[in-house]
């Protein structure tokens, strides 16, 4: 018994550098692209970003019975600013829609969450895309 417990320990702590790794290249990336590119390319990147983490989510709520948190209003925000992002970047009522939710509920709740960036925690840096970095974006809209 003693014995798989340490190849468990060994296996997460190996996990969580990967996920730690994970977190910093994406972080650093996340901020060299907003500063480098913040007209399109921010836009690209969020497209393709915030998706796909909702999706490895997904994956991992659905394999431990949870996905009934995935019908949360976060989810939905997350898809209005998509929605927004890709098809109606001139459509100033989806502008007005999704600047308030970004700004409003899904500000309020990263504060009251407390999302945190930590890095080794894979849950915390999906959380952490998918309450402020709504805000960002949305701030970010010329």
């Amino acid at each position: 018994m003693a014995q798989s417990y340490t190849k468990t320990e060994d296996f997460m702590k190996t996990l969580d550098k990967i996920s730690f790794n994970f977190g910093v290249i994406l972080f650093g990336g996340f901020a060299y692209i907003m500063g480098r590119m913040p007209d399109k390319g921010f836009y690209n990147f969020y497209s393709i970003f915030v998706p796909a983490m909702i999706g490895v989510r997904a994956v991992n709520y659905t394999q431990k019975n949870w996905h009934y948190f995935l019908i949360d209003f976060c989810y939905y925000a997350n898809l209005i600013v998509l929605i927004f992002l890709i098809f109606g970047s001139k459509n100033d009522y989806l502008y007005r829609v999704s600047f308030f939710y970004s700004s409003g509920t899904l500000a309020v709740a990263t504060a009251a969450f407390s999302n945190k960036l930590i890095f080794h925690k894979f849950d915390h840096l999906i959380s952490v895309v998918i309450h402020p970095v709504p805000l960002i974006c949305m701030w970010n809209v010329k």
